[in-house]
């Protein structure tokens, strides 16, 4: 009964994406899909790194020393929070349009694992870990773990899967035939649509068609692993936004409990 509202919870931050999927070509009003999940991420990394700053702080310096003062301050570790949250947002958001439906039936499947990861580590850091720092370490340590086997999954699936219907011996054309669906009201959200699929298309062409005048494999290797870290770090965005989801709910349970234990 525990994990009906978390899970609830994450089905719905996943169908938020497959929202945005279906409406990004309206009008800049959509931006606030972006808006809430770049605002969830950015939470989970500014409470992440300034706590590791605090500890840093507390362990090392005088609470009067200027490096205190520099360690525990909070608009540098703000600042960052929110620029590596925009960045996770918007790599996410391109690849939502981007991938297949079977990889987007994989991250839905995934969601449920990612739960179950973040739990059981949470649970197993119970009796080591502090509480103030057990669910930020936690965090951390399911996005991680989930990102590597994710990566593996979808370099599979990415491996295997058909080529692409837009491949064309001419790079030009493939560029065109990658982007010529792409179309929104919202400027800012078709230029960013349009750099990713080109991005994509480009990486696929050269791979596909590109091997006539790339003969060196390490090249070509380069460009698919560069190919699959894009895909990457859309899941890092993935996990991030998903995990600081159930943790909203994880926090209040364990809050719960411990304030129902210090009543009896």
């Amino acid at each position: 009964m525990q994990h009906i509202k978390p899970l609830a919870a994450l089905l719905m931050a996943y169908f938020i994406l497959i929202i945005w999927r279906d409406i990004y070509a309206f009008s800049c009003v959509i931006l606030i899909i972006p808006m809430i999940v770049m605002s969830i991420m950015m939470i989970g990394l500014f409470q992440f790194a300034a706590k590791k700053r605090w500890c840093l702080a507390t362990c090392y310096f005088q609470p009067s020393s200027l490096l205190y003062q520099i360690f525990t301050g909070k608009i540098f570790v703000f600042i960052r929070a929110i620029l590596t949250a925009l960045f996770l947002t918007v790599v996410l958001l391109v690849q939502m349009v981007l991938w297949e439906w079977k990889i987007l039936v994989i991250l839905l499947m995934n969601l449920f694992l990612l739960y179950g990861l973040y739990h059981f580590i949470l649970s197993s850091l119970k009796l080591s870990i502090h509480p103030q720092m057990r669910f930020v370490i936690a965090k951390n340590w399911t996005v991680s773990i989930n990102l590597l086997m994710m990566i593996f999954v979808l370099a599979g699936v990415q491996y295997y899967s058909f080529i692409p219907d837009y491949l064309d011996p001419s790079l030009a054309k493939t560029l065109n035939n990658a982007t010529v669906h792409l179309v929104s009201e919202c400027d800012m959200v078709r230029y960013l649509l349009q750099m990713g699929a080109e991005k994509d298309a480009f990486s696929w062409w050269l791979m596909v068609t590109g091997n006539e005048w790339i003969s060196d494999q390490v090249i070509s290797g380069i460009v698919w692993t560069l190919f699959l870290l894009s895909g990457g770090v859309a899941v890092w965005g993935y996990n991030r936004y998903l995990i600081e989801v159930a943790d909203l709910f994880l926090v209040k349970e364990e809050n719960s409990e411990i304030t129902s234990h210090h009543n009896h």
